[in-house]
């Protein structure tokens, strides 16, 4: 039996209980050809556990946190306003909301688009310690055709008690950065969002010359913040 790692691990409250609500999502693991998965688990009285499936690893771990927000978000639990995170019931669960679900839970993919705590972000030292690489995902740029690596790191708490994840884009967009959240699921996609608005936002994917697996210029595997949808044409 494969032992899994998991890049979300996550405790919801519920009310008028000390019980929890478990939330799990593996790290991306490879299948065949370049299929890779998550798997999502929930435990009770939810009870789910499914795999999401991507081209690539970030595609397969932002399908794994969009199917996670469509299971809590669409739960009665929530709905019924018994489902919550930090003592705070029926609102935001430190996740993004996937677009179909922004008219009963208004909390898009986006950086500094939710009703929380603003977004903060520190730049990483070239010698700071990391946690265990959790994604790594290669895209190319033409003229001339070459790779450029993305890479996320697992969250970790940081010396101010918040969550925090490094993200890692090489040159020629280079940034190397921690985004911080109040639990590590907020930091993961806080940390995938900002992947996103670097990549859909350059200059280099606008003019056509970054690319994934498709042609440049096209879809990236990743849904694209919610402010940059106009462009984009998806989010999450």
């Amino acid at each position: 039996m494969v032992r899994l790692r998991f890049a979300v691990d996550e405790r919801f409250d519920l009310a008028s209980t000390r019980q929890k609500v478990s939330a799990r999502v593996s790290a991306p693991v490879p299948l065949e050809r370049s299929t890779w998965t998550c798997r999502v688990r929930l435990g009770p009285p939810i009870d789910f556990d499914r795999p999401a499936y991507g081209e690539g690893p970030l595609q397969a771990l932002v399908l794994g946190l969009n199917k996670l927000g469509i299971i809590l978000y669409c739960s009665d639990l929530w709905r019924t306003g018994r489902l919550g995170w930090r003592g705070q019931y029926g609102g935001y669960l430190g996740l993004a909301a996937p677009t179909l679900l922004l008219d009963d839970a208004p909390y898009p993919f986006d950086l500094g688009g939710t009703d929380h705590r603003a977004e903060v972000e520190e730049e990483a030292s070239g010698d700071a310690e990391t946690a265990d690489l959790l994604v790594e995902e290669t895209y190319f740029v033409t003229e001339p055709r070459s790779p450029m690596q993305v890479r996320l790191y697992s969250p970790g708490l940081g010396e101010d008690g918040r969550w925090r994840c490094r993200v890692q884009i090489d040159s020629p967009i280079e940034i190397d950065r921690y985004v911080k959240g109040d639990s590590g699921l907020e930091a993961l996609w806080r940390a995938i969002c900002l992947v996103s608005g670097e990549l859909y936002g350059s200059p280099l994917w606008q003019a056509g010359k970054l690319g994934h697996i498709d042609e440049p210029g096209g879809f990236l595997g990743l849904p694209s913040p919610a402010s940059l949808a106009p462009l984009t044409g998806h989010s999450f």
